[in-house]
């Protein structure tokens, strides 16, 4: 395909850390993959973006047209991946 060894390096690197997810947290990943894309963000001043969280509405309206029902555990799962995927968004961890 042309890519520099350098890429074709680090993209090996990457297969070969695959981890995978326990069955009971799939409802988890689904929901997430189904909403993932419904963000609250806020331009900062000097062209930053600041991620603030998962617009619930949205993610609402999303699931209910998926035909997902989430139960009130796996939405907590949900938050916590969205508190963790706007701290690495926004440079706090990862």
């Amino acid at each position: 395909m042309g890519l520099p060894p350098s890429v074709v390096q680090q993209l090996n690197a990457a297969e070969s850390q695959r981890f995978e997810v326990w069955p009971a947290n799939m409802p988890i990943i689904d929901t997430w993959m189904v909403i993932a894309t419904q963000w609250r963000t806020e331009a900062l001043a000097d062209g930053r973006v600041h991620w603030l969280g998962l617009d619930y509405a949205s993610a609402r309206a999303g699931l209910e047209m998926a035909g997902m029902a989430v139960t009130p555990g796996d939405w907590a799962g949900v938050r916590l991946m969205e508190r963790t995927a706007s701290a690495a968004l926004n440079g706090l961890r990862g």
